[in-house]
């Protein structure tokens, strides 16, 4: 016998260590949905930021995710999302949640479920803007050991922060 879904939506704030500074912005710390969906004693976990230059806020995603609180609740699954809600944070953080908990009552991983190889994947850490160049230096020579590095610059002497 099934049990009911249960939606739990909440709004989570993470510190950063240190300020993140990209053009126009500097930001202390990250606020998100967090998405639980839970049925037959598991729950599956989703969380996403939305895109903030897009006023895509984790307040307009959680009025979004709770708007379809009835239909997740009722069993509406991840295609139905496409058709339910835009791209964007409550999309994201509901669609994860819902992988999660298919994967977790199928006893599966999410690779599997997908049908794609579990490869390993290259990403890049981020040096964001700092005050000076000397900083900006020891936070790229702090992450040597990524095989990729993104600096942000901005208009004030940007060819003096890459030397």
């Amino acid at each position: 016998m099934t049990n009911k879904r249960r939606l739990s939506l909440h709004l989570e704030e993470w510190p950063f260590r240190t300020p993140f500074t990209i053009t126009g912005w500097t930001f202390e710390s990250i606020r998100f949905l967090v998405a639980e969906i839970s049925q037959d004693g598991v729950t599956g976990h989703g969380e996403a930021a939305g895109v903030y230059y897009l006023d895509d806020t984790p307040e307009t995603a959680i009025d979004q995710a709770e708007a379809l609180r009835s239909a997740i609740e009722s069993g509406a699954g991840r295609d139905d999302l496409q058709n339910l809600l835009p791209p964007g944070g409550a999309r994201n953080a509901l669609d994860c949640a819902l992988w999660d908990l298919e994967c977790k009552l199928a006893g599966t991983s999410i690779w599997q479920k997908a049908g794609v190889g579990c490869n390993t994947l290259t990403t890049a850490a981020t040096v964001g803007i700092k005050d000076t160049a000397e900083e900006m230096a020891g936070w790229a020579t702090s992450l040597a050991g990524f095989p990729l590095i993104k600096v942000k610059l901005n208009g004030d002497r940007p060819v003096e922060r890459m030397t």
